[in-house]
């Protein structure tokens, strides 16, 4: 919230309207504080119908401006499902958080121009590899394959951005949220463009358990994804996690934080 309220206050914002996706049942989201502090208008979406069913039941859904819809969310999808609710193309943030295909569906986005961008990254790939898992429709992180493999890497999201008209801030310190701001706003932007190295910050919270429960930190994180295909987006080639090498990137470059 405090990243986002620094933007939206230092920023030319045209439109205070914003369209988040992966919101659970909107407890934990992005743009809730816009919504209720700064009287945004918003559209958000999950895959999971009860979640959207909390949110339309709630205060919240009758005392601001807000709509929400379920629906499972895909490179196919997602143009007709922004498009049906009516905004200006003009959309003051964006926020891709689906845990599995952020890169895929990102990258089909052709029908707004958020003023700021906030996609979530997956801090385990690194910052120096240009990868994200590959692209199924049907992709449910955690089923199949451990529930810490899934969505981009920095590095990938930072080179989509530059292509659609982006550059890259930084990221929060919790290791899981990357801020993109759109060009025409570069002369107002209080914070200078980085790379994807110096912006990165590894992932303090855990997703992955050893078999006695016990979380594993650190190194150990990368290590259990270790070997999964993953796609080279510069190429589109298929390749796989190398966690020796990202593990000895982000030790060189003094990037772990806490127990590794």
């Amino acid at each position: 919230d405090g990243i986002i309220q620094y933007l939206v206050d230092k920023l030319p914002i045209k439109n205070k309207t914003f369209i988040e996706f992966g919101v659970e049942d909107y407890k934990e989201s992005n743009t809730r504080f816009l919504l209720i502090n700064n009287g945004w208008s918003g559209f958000v979406m999950d895959g999971d119908e009860k979640n959207v069913q909390q949110i339309c039941s709630g205060q919240l859904y009758s005392f601001y401006d807000l709509r929400a819809r379920q629906c499972f969310i895909t490179k196919e999808n997602i143009n007709d499902v922004i498009r049906s609710v009516g905004f200006n193309e003009e959309v003051g943030i964006l926020s891709v958080d689906i845990d599995g295909n952020d890169y895929w569906v990102w990258n089909e986005i052709n029908v707004i121009r958020p003023s700021i961008i906030i996609t979530e990254y997956n801090s385990l790939f690194g910052f120096e590899d240009p990868i994200t898992i590959p692209y199924k429709p049907d992709f449910v992180r955690g089923r199949g394959t451990p529930l810490n493999f899934y969505g981009t890497s920095l590095k990938a999201a930072v080179l989509l951005a530059k292509e659609r008209g982006y550059f890259f801030i930084g990221c929060n310190t919790a290791g899981n949220n990357a801020y993109f701001i759109h060009e025409s706003l570069r002369s107002s932007c209080p914070i200078a463009e980085k790379t994807a190295e110096e912006g990165y910050n590894f992932a303090l919270f855990t997703e992955s358990w050893h078999a006695d429960r016990k979380p594993r930190r650190g190194k150990e994180k990368v290590e259990a994804i270790n070997g999964l295909e993953v796609i080279d987006v510069t190429n589109g080639s298929v390749t796989k996690v190398n966690a020796a090498a990202i593990i000895d990137s982000l030790l060189n470059a003094g990037k772990f934080r806490g127990i590794h």
